[in-house]
């Protein structure tokens, strides 16, 4: 298990410098249904995403590898998450290592030490999911991918001096 690297870390100043994940349920009238993202903190970016009916180490692994094929990454750079077994896994790690990544990870019972992801699906949920009764597990991928990317194109964010994190990220190329 990693420590909390990320909580010794100054403030990102640059993209691809510190990455974070986290997964969440969701409700569908199939059933449960999961969700994983990957978010850059430096922009609040959500840079990658995966869906499954299982929270497993695919279903994280399918998120942090869209991120890489997606994103430009720093050598170096922190990936933090928390102390699930699927971040644990020997599997999920190893694509850590091998992008060149640092893995960090939160303190046991410590949701706040992944305060931006816990804060993106609060908000995916407050503005989305409460509001909205998925039929299938298809309708809802189709709508969070339609809101992922209002969030990152049009969604205003006070901690980014009220821009969306595409704007964000092109003010600060």
């Amino acid at each position: 298990m990693a420590e909390n690297v990320l909580a010794t870390q100054d403030k990102a100043i640059a993209f691809g410098e510190h990455w974070a994940g986290d997964m969440t349920y969701l409700k569908t009238g199939e059933g449960p249904m999961y969700m994983a993202a990957v978010l850059d903190l430096f922009t609040r970016k959500v840079i990658g995403w995966g869906f499954s009916r299982y929270h497993d180490t695919d279903l994280v692994s399918g998120a942090l590898k869209m991120s890489l094929i997606s994103e430009s990454v720093k050598v170096g750079c922190i990936f933090h998450s928390d102390q699930g077994s699927e971040y644990c896994s020997e599997a999920y790690q190893r694509i850590v290592t091998n992008a060149g990544m640092v893995s960090s990870m939160s303190r046991a019972g410590t949701p706040t030490d992944n305060a931006y992801v816990e804060s993106f699906f609060k908000t995916l949920k407050n503005e989305l999911a409460h509001h909205w009764k998925f039929r299938t597990m298809v309708e809802c991928v189709a709508r969070i991918v339609d809101y992922v990317e209002f969030y990152n194109e049009d969604r205003l964010h006070s901690s980014l001096n009220y821009v969306s994190p595409k704007t964000y990220q092109t003010k600060n190329a």
